[in-house]
């Protein structure tokens, strides 16, 4: 990979061991070079993934949704356990700091829901792509 922080080569580590594993681990190297850089640009000094880098790292954008956010960690998170089982020093965020995602809730429509639903579109008529050009 193509990591260049001080935390590169326990990226590659940690990568080629969940691959070893049979982790698909499709995404998350994009997030640790995500992480490379904003390490090489806010923490260009910093070996130790500390509390302060993971707090940084852990703020959340103006944009972001709180899956998104716990996408991004999670990666991180995993980098620092990893260091941990290492035997060296890295700070591991707790899971409960981490925002907790609303599990989603499927709407369930009711027979009758289904049964107004299919009356409407029994009334829509087809238009060929011909007319709709005509029309538009």
């Amino acid at each position: 990979m193509d990591f260049s922080s001080a935390f590169a080569p326990h990226m590659n580590g940690l990568i080629e061991q969940k691959r070893v594993l049979g982790y698909k681990y499709g995404c998350e190297p994009a997030i640790l070079r995500r992480f490379d850089a904003f390490c090489r640009e806010r923490y260009p000094t910093e070996s130790v993934i500390t509390q302060e880098i993971m707090m940084d790292w852990a703020t959340k954008r103006p944009s972001e949704s709180p899956a998104t956010l716990q996408n991004r960690l999670t990666p991180v998170r995993e980098l620092a356990k990893y260091i941990a089982r290492l035997g060296l020093e890295a700070y591991i965020m707790p899971k409960g700091l981490m925002p907790r995602v609303p599990r989603y809730i499927p709407y369930i429509y009711s027979n009758d829901e289904l049964k107004r639903i299919f009356e409407q579109t029994d009334k829509c008529c087809e238009l060929s792509r011909k007319q709709f050009l005509i029309k538009s």
